[in-house]
């Protein structure tokens, strides 16, 4: 099993790819809708190191 500290440092590298990404994706997608999923990836991240943390 991964220690939580790798698990934090590589879910925050793969959510700033994925903006990253999105962000080119910026004038057919619109701004909105870039929020919304920037927002989502954050907070899926988020949310898998809380409840990782509460269960351990």
């Amino acid at each position: 099993m991964r220690s939580m500290k790798g698990y934090i440092i590589g879910s925050i590298v793969t959510d700033i790819i994925l903006i990253g990404y999105l962000f080119t994706l910026l004038d057919s997608i619109g701004i909105g809708f870039f929020l919304l999923l920037s927002i989502l990836l954050l907070a899926g991240s988020f949310l898998s190191v809380y409840f990782m943390k509460k269960n351990s």
